[in-house]
Parts: C-alpha cells; structure tokens; sequence
C-alpha cells in the first residue's frame, strides 16, 4: 500500500493509539516538515522525554534493499539531512544529496531526485551521469 505522506500517517497511528489506551492527545497529527519555522523558534522550549538508538546503518542497509523498504529510505534521506547540520526533513536531506553529489563533479542538470526511495517516475539521471 502507497502512504501518500509516511510522518502524518506515523504520528496519526501514533496518536489513535494513544488515545484508544486512555490518554488524552491534544491537537492534529502534523508533518514536522510543515512545521520547521515553529519547530526552531520553540527549540529552547522542548525537552527530550524519551531516546532510543537504531541499529546500525549495515543493518538498516539490508533490510531497506533486500526488502524494499521505502519508508526505511525516506527516513534515511531526513536523517541524512539533520546528520548534515540541517533539520531532518525531506529538503534538508535533498539538499545534503545535492551537496555531496556536486563535491564529486556532477552538475544539478544530470538528475533529478523526486523522492528518498528512488522509486519514483520522477527520479531521473541522464545517461551522461551514470
């Protein structure tokens, strides 16, 4: 099944099921990449409630190749982003994609990235990239 926008269906399910086990959940499931401006200005103000640690890249590389797990990419491209100096969203990773692929000579003109899965039809390198 095709998840138009992976962040709000994570945190509508996230939200649902909260809420279907008693707690009370304010507000609107929200896309933190329609938020960002909100995000930096209200920075001070957060604090972190919980933290866990993924496995390791060679790990999570396995499973999103041998499996095809597109959400596993997406995700990869915004933690490529904020691992960049950035915040972790779709156009920060873009921009860190774009930043490494210029340091190895290849222009803005040989492709086009649409997506972090590259599954898209809107992913394109031009025979001279490859």
């Amino acid at each position: 099944m095709a998840v138009v926008n992976p962040t709000i269906f994570f945190a509508q399910a996230l939200k649902d099921g909260l809420t279907a086990r008693g707690l009370l959940v304010a507000g609107e499931a929200v896309d933190h990449d329609d938020i960002v401006a909100e995000l930096l200005r209200t920075a001070s103000e957060r604090r972190t409630i919980v933290t866990t640690m993924s496995p390791p890249l060679r790990d999570v590389a396995i499973v999103l190749m041998k499996v095809s797990q597109n959400l596993y990419a997406e995700t990869l491209l915004k933690a490529i982003g904020a691992a960049r100096g950035g915040i972790g969203t779709f156009e920060g990773g873009l921009n860190a994609i774009r930043s490494a692929l210029a340091s190895w000579g290849i222009p803005d003109d040989g492709y086009v990235n649409a997506d972090g899965s590259g599954l898209s039809r809107y992913n394109y390198l031009t025979p001279a990239t490859i």
